[in-house]
């Protein structure tokens, strides 16, 4: 997935995976970017890290580890503190805001997603000539609003028995054109998203042709990819019969 379409999804998030992204490509330290993007003295990175702590205490009754504190411009000022929370899976968590008071944080949209994807990938291949589930996600459709579910979040499969409508499931896949049955593969899949009750999706599916399975490894996959559809909406509403309209063609197959 490229940062346009992280941002698409995650929003306020987007920017925080860009900084960070840019300074690994950079090989920045935390040290340098205080220097370059705003000076953090010991005591204002202290006072923000026993605030993430807290914050998460009070939000989710869970410890928290801190792993780094990135503090952006003098402009926004927002505090980018990563880490993990101790709930006995080590979730990754990003925690974000210009002080303790506007605090956003990642933590459900990871524990969901991570107990999800398993069985996601699972039904991919059950359905479809899955090449790869390249990313997956299922959290709140606005990440900027305040936590719905406190304390010890409840499984994602019992938030799909009640269909939330405030929770959206992002999935980008690669598969196969199975000899030219990729809208019966899709379809399958579609409908057993139906059945497990997710309701808003925004799907990325990216069909190669067989050819690329016995191609040699260092081959561009680029090269054999024939169609990419871009599927969102209520997925109960979708026509899985239907599915040209979220259809791009980038090659003819031959």
């Amino acid at each position: 997935m490229n940062l346009a379409e992280v941002g698409k999804r995650l929003g306020t998030w987007a920017g925080c995976m860009v900084m960070i992204l840019a300074l690994m490509l950079s090989g920045c330290t935390t040290s340098s970017v205080s220097n370059d993007l705003a000076t953090m003295s010991p005591q204002e990175e202290a006072k923000i890290k026993e605030a993430a702590v807290q914050y998460m205490k009070e939000t989710y009754q869970k410890d928290f580890v801190v792993t780094e504190i990135i503090k952006g411009d003098e402009f926004t000022g927002t505090y980018f503190i990563q880490g993990y929370a101790k709930d006995g899976r080590k979730t990754p968590v990003l925690i974000l805001g210009t002080s303790p008071k506007d605090f956003n944080d990642s933590y459900a949209d990871e524990f969901w997603s991570n107990e999800l994807k398993p069985h996601m990938k699972k039904i991919a291949s059950k359905t479809m000539d899955l090449r790869k589930l390249e990313s997956m996600t299922y959290g709140y459709k606005d990440p900027k609003a305040k936590p719905k579910y406190t304390g010890d979040l409840p499984s994602v499969f019992e938030l799909l028995k009640k269909g939330d409508k405030d929770l959206s499931l992002d999935v980008v896949l690669e598969i196969y054109q199975h000899g030219g049955r990729e809208k019966e593969d899709i379809a399958r899949f579609l409908n057993e998203l139906k059945k497990m009750n997710f309701n808003e999706v925004i799907m990325e599916i990216f069909v190669y042709d067989d050819q690329l399975k016995s191609a040699p490894k260092d081959e561009d996959p680029g090269k054999h990819l024939l169609v990419r559809y871009n599927i969102s909406g209520d997925v109960q509403t979708i026509d899985p019969t239907r599915l040209d309209p979220y259809k791009t063609v980038i090659k003819e197959s031959k």
